[in-house]
């Protein structure tokens, strides 16, 4: 399997079904979606089963946050590659998976690219020595499965900027080939 893409959730059944069919609708299908939802008490598990899609799996259990849901989601992956995309977030258009890997990407550890948001233009491009205190999206980012052999999971004692913290682990690691 290409690709595991890894939704952290808790009470998200207001928001679950636009990220999800952003991804079920991708020209490109080799995927599985991992939901890693933290004991919702919503129904954001039948939200999630009434799309009765194989590729889609859903776990619900106590977790200690987004980064404990997403570590968990990392250990469940059967991806080469895996992204991570918030319940509230989706994907621009039904191309954006195709567009990743049908690049020349089988060199590299991680790819990197930008998003749509309101974020600062400092948030955006490529990441460079004088731009690592600000942080790259998870959501602009594919990882091949391998680096977090190579790097660890997300540190747990950040309640927010784990993701910062990984993403700078990736980026410092000359063993790590990224590419924008």
């Amino acid at each position: 399997m290409k690709l595991s893409i890894i939704i952290p959730t808790y009470n998200s059944s207001k928001i679950i079904g636009r990220a999800l069919d952003s991804i079920v609708n991708q020209t490109m299908q080799d995927f599985e979606v991992l939901v890693m939802d933290g004991a919702s008490t919503d129904n954001t598990g039948e939200i999630v089963a009434s799309y009765n899609d194989e590729r889609i799996k859903f776990y619900s259990e106590p977790d200690k946050g987004i980064y404990d849901a997403m570590n968990k989601g990392i250990t469940k992956a059967q991806g080469e590659w895996l992204y991570f995309i918030g319940s509230d977030d989706w994907l621009l258009n039904n191309n954006v998976l195709q567009s990743v890997f049908s690049l020349n990407i089988d060199q590299y550890d991680v790819v990197y690219g930008d998003v749509e948001s309101d974020l600062s233009e400092k948030n955006r491009g490529k990441w460079t020595f004088y731009t690592l205190e600000y942080n790259r999206c998870h959501q602009a980012i594919f990882y091949r499965k391998n680096v977090f052999d190579k790097i660890g999971d997300y540190t747990l004692k950040y309640k927010i900027g784990a993701d910062h913290d990984l993403n700078l682990k990736w980026f410092l690691n000359p063993e790590i080939k990224n590419v924008f």
